[in-house]
């Protein structure tokens, strides 16, 4: 493990786990789980720490409008700002923002008037990169808890996995596993029996 990992890979699985996440009866929003994939995707493929606002509102706009609930209106800018809120997110050039009036949301024309960036912590950041098979195994974890089996496939598109290409070509090896540890097959020979 490397020194300067201020928490371990179970400690982030932990506070990925416990994101709070709207919901009302059998209604959840994907907003911060679907902004996490995202993210976990550029940190794999780009090795990006923080994401200007501008980009996420056009990357993520297009999966709220696919995997999220029918709505008049899609707001990017909750999840980049709410995020915060679960310590595993931070904003950057966010001191001069004006909220909407009766909360403290900060309104999208603030976000790009400003330039606003967002993206994991420091700390989180340097556990990703220190531990890369575990982007992985969060972008599963999140797949698992949020969305049905049928979302995986159109999730994780081929960006996802491009990087993964990259990397291998690259001379890295990371494990991905598409089942719970329960459901997978065991590496085991049978006996073999004697002639």
């Amino acid at each position: 493990m490397a020194d300067n990992v201020a928490m371990s890979p179970d400690e982030l699985k932990q506070q990925i786990r416990q994101i709070t996440v709207w919901k009302r009866g059998d209604q959840r929003a994907p907003h911060k789980p679907l902004l996490l994939l995202y993210a976990l995707g550029r940190c794999l493929n780009d090795g990006e720490r923080l994401l200007p606002y501008g980009e996420v509102d056009r990357e993520l706009r297009p999966l709220l409008m696919e995997f999220g609930p029918e709505r008049k209106s899609c707001h990017t800018e909750y999840p980049f700002q709410r995020l915060a809120n679960d310590g595993i997110w931070e904003m950057q050039n966010a001191t001069k923002l004006e909220t909407r009036a009766g909360n403290s949301d900060v309104k999208k024309s603030e976000l790009l008037k400003y330039k606003v960036a967002g993206g994991f912590t420091p700390e989180v950041f340097e556990t990703l990169r220190s531990y890369p098979a575990l982007i992985s195994e969060l972008a599963l974890e999140i797949l698992n808890q949020h969305f049905p089996q049928t979302f995986y496939a159109d999730l994780l598109d081929a960006g996802f996995w491009q990087g993964h290409q990259q990397r291998i070509r690259a001379g890295h090896v990371h494990d991905v596993f598409p089942y719970d540890p329960a459901r997978r097959f065991a590496h085991h020979r049978p006996a073999e029996t004697p002639a």
